[in-house]
């Protein structure tokens, strides 16, 4: 902070060069290097060097929308490429009902099947070309000769049952002949949306198949691995314990050939290097602990608040540094921030929306007994609410820090009403959104429901609620 003083709003990037430039690079902000997540990369190169000698893995990354799970496979198969020459194939799960069945591993055949000649397809898929062709259609597009899938006459129908298996056995040779050729890398994302017929499939990839054929001396390279390293990477919050994708992390956690990470927060320290990393100079620390406390260390809200500040003009060249001329206290949240919030809520009952509302105006952390009262409701009908929002990730139950043995964490004057304190929102910004969409009317109403609630509840001790 500069001698003559400025609020915490008006924080400042410093840096030692004199080059004049308008305002930060957007594209530097968003492919900044990556910080924080040395550890689960380093596991990730692990389990690829393990995999070339013998075995199948999979892999499962997990963790809150923002938190860079793309980001960090991206930087692992790119080192992968690098290093070890590997093939690298992505497919996307959607967030759509009627989505096409298998539509991740088709993306993902599509997009190898896109860069061959028809001479190289028929050689390397041979009599799996029909079948693969009703998933990837590209490959029919390729070799237009292809028998029908579907031939008109057929003395003897095989049936669904053996066709699917003949689907599986297709697909599962296209990727081993990929495998053997260089370390096979293939990426899901968004696993959470993935349909019942892809999991599946995925299920006789990882777990069932056996390579029934397996590829002669002559077809092999040295003694590679012939099976892909499957990379899942999928939100935590969207997949309980009857979600099918549970089911198969299950299976492959049983027989041990699957790990399972989650990505966390950054920390205060780690978010003051990410910040530096975006700017390409070094960054104050009382900016970087003000960013932290706006977004908590989730890196797409990091990222899309500074690329927001930038594209307003709000990062502004002040002589040898770049300054902030807002408030950052009252920094907005950005629109792309707004609906990955929103998207979370709207796949919330009504009513626990209504309830987390309520919630959102007795504040970050609050008492669910308090809760309960305003809400007007029973408690079990509240506690449902509750465990929706608990299973959803966006509330959290807080620690019993009062409990009887426990020190008090707190002797502040605010320490007795903190006792009741049981239940917190993840992020604030969940908290933001949700007091956002009340309209003023609700606002009032509500704050003046919260207002009877607690003068009716610390009747002997309101002091420390005057200000709430």
């Amino acid at each position: 902070i500069p001698s003559g003083g400025h609020s915490p709003g008006d924080a400042e990037l410093t840096t030692t060069t004199t080059q004049q430039q308008p305002q930060p690079d957007p594209e530097r902000i968003l492919n900044a290097e990556l910080v924080g997540r040395d550890a689960v990369i380093a596991v990730l190169q692990q389990a690829l060097s393990k995999l070339q000698n013998r075995g199948r893995k999979v892999t499962f990354i997990s963790g809150e929308p923002g938190i860079g799970k793309t980001r960090l496979a991206r930087e692992f198969t790119r080192w992968a490429e690098e290093t070890h020459q590997a093939t690298v194939l992505w497919g996307y799960c959607y967030e759509m009902s009627g989505s096409f069945p298998y539509q991740p591993i088709a993306e993902a055949i599509s997009t190898y099947v896109r860069t061959c000649n028809p001479e190289q397809l028929r050689t390397m898929l041979g009599s799996g070309a029909v079948d693969l062709a009703k998933i990837a259609p590209e490959v029919r597009a390729i070799l237009p000769d292809l028998p029908p899938a579907f031939p008109a006459f057929q003395p003897e129908p095989i049936g669904p049952e053996l066709e699917r298996r003949n689907l599986y056995n297709a697909v599962a040779r296209f990727f081993q002949t990929l495998a053997v050729q260089h370390p096979l890398i293939v990426v899901f994302d968004d696993m959470q949306w993935a349909d019942a017929a892809t999991m599946q499939l995925l299920h006789f990839l990882t777990a069932q198949y056996t390579a029934a054929s397996p590829l002669s001396a002559s077809e092999a390279v040295g003694n590679r691995n012939t099976f892909p390293f499957y990379l899942m990477l999928y939100r935590a919050e969207e997949v309980d314990a009857v979600h099918p994708l549970r089911g198969l992390m299950t299976t492959l956690a049983r027989i041990g050939i699957s790990e399972d990470t989650r990505l966390q927060r950054l920390t205060e320290e780690q978010v003051l290097q990410l910040l530096t990393n975006m700017a390409g100079h070094s960054v104050r620390s009382i900016f970087a602990a003000e960013i932290y406390r706006q977004t908590e260390g989730n890196p797409f809200f990091i990222g899309e608040a500074i690329r927001s500040l930038a594209l307003e003009g709000k990062i502004k060249r002040m002589g040898d540094h770049w300054q902030i001329v807002v408030d950052i206290n009252k920094l907005e949240i950005p629109p792309s921030v707004r609906l990955v919030i929103e998207r979370r809520l709207v796949h919330l009952s009504p009513e626990c929306r209504t309830t987390l509302s309520v919630a959102a105006v007795l504040g970050r952390k609050f008492s669910s007994e308090l809760l309960c009262q305003v809400r007007n409701l029973s408690d079990d009908i509240v506690a449902e609410h509750i465990d929706e929002a608990i299973q959803a990730q966006l509330l959290s139950s807080l620690p019993d820090a009062f409990s009887p043995g426990t020190a008090l964490a707190s002797t502040d004057a605010h320490a007795p009403h903190e006792r009741d304190f049981d239940l917190s929102f993840t992020h604030d910004k969940i908290r933001e959104v949700l007091y956002q969409w009340l309209n003023p009317l609700r606002r009032r109403t509500l704050h003046r429901q919260v207002a009877q609630a607690i003068e009716v509840r610390y009747a002997t001790r309101l002091q420390p609620h005057y200000s709430t």
